[in-house]
């Protein structure tokens, strides 16, 4: 054994002049420089945009594009506070002050993310994937998404049915998935969602009859045109106190007019009849009647 002991520094002194380097520091005690973190909402937006975009639509969609929050700059992301992700706003058109419709983001294809996909995305609020022929599938269990209020999923290529676990999502106010190929009966799960404003499911495949739970979302514009649905219109819509729309028509409903829709007046384009229930109601169109 060789005697250095000369040249070892007595540890009890300071170790002026010296540096210490940890060849096994323990994790997290390094500051790592900010474009090698991790950020777990650049993860979760890449993790949508692979679901959603296998043609690569969304170009600047990258993660060397993304650092340091710079994915809030990026088309169809909506931020807060410049970092904080609160929206998913892919929708292939917009209307303009003369009702022009200009494509904005179109030709996705893919299917919706599943719920998985959003971990990291803990301040959303908003999804909106719609006017994407090529997203297709089944729409996913996102019961875990509990901050969202607003899912607009229309003129899609989705089909199956509606799940009935989008009742969890107790905050939700806007509920859009007209123009899809869903079909089954408008699921009891969504009966729990008492802040719902806005259900349009027009255009669709959906059969079944018309649910009097639909009483009990007293805020409601109902939507329900062009399905499947049989039946009679239940006389528990005379509670939603906030109607100002309720579109039934192309349907195939029987029986008759209940007397709390009003009276039938004239028409408007595209209607074989319209009830007009009062001064704040916009119109009922009844087809197949």
């Amino acid at each position: 054994m060789l005697d250095n002991t000369d040249q070892v520094k007595d540890l009890d002194k300071p170790l002026e002049g010296t540096w210490l380097l940890l060849c096994n520091p323990a994790p997290g005690s390094v500051e790592l420089p900010r474009n090698d973190r991790s950020d777990p909402q650049l993860d979760a937006l890449l993790r949508i945009k692979a679901s959603i975009d296998k043609t690569n639509v969304l170009q600047e969609w990258g993660r060397d594009t993304g650092q340091q929050a710079v994915y809030c700059a990026w088309r169809c992301v909506d931020c807060v506070a410049g970092d904080t992700v609160t929206g998913i706003n892919i929708w292939g058109v917009t209307v303009d002050e003369k009702t022009h419709w200009q494509y904005v983001i179109f030709g996705c294809v893919g299917t919706l993310p599943d719920a998985g996909a959003f971990t990291g995305l803990d301040s959303l609020e908003a999804i909106t994937i719609s006017y994407q022929r090529g997203i297709a599938g089944t729409i996913p269990d996102w019961s875990t998404l509990t901050n969202v209020n607003d899912i607009q999923l229309a003129r899609n290529g989705l089909y199956g049915s509606i799940p009935g676990s989008l009742g969890r999502l107790t905050r939700l106010r806007r509920l859009y998935a007209y123009e899809n190929r869903s079909t089954g009966s408008i699921p009891e799960g969504l009966q729990t969602l008492t802040a719902l404003e806005e259900l349009w499911l027009f255009t669709n495949l959906i059969n079944g009859t018309i649910p009097h739970w639909l009483g009990k979302l007293t805020q409601l514009k109902l939507n329900l045109g062009a399905n499947k649905l049989q039946g009679s219109i239940p006389a528990d819509l005379q509670r939603l106190a906030a109607l100002t729309e309720l579109r039934l028509d192309n349907n195939l409903l029987t029986g008759t007019i209940p007397s709390w829709l009003g009276y039938l007046t004239s028409p408007p384009m595209g209607c074989s009849s319209c009830i007009w229930p009062g001064t704040n109601f916009q119109g009922l169109c009844l087809h197949h009647w």
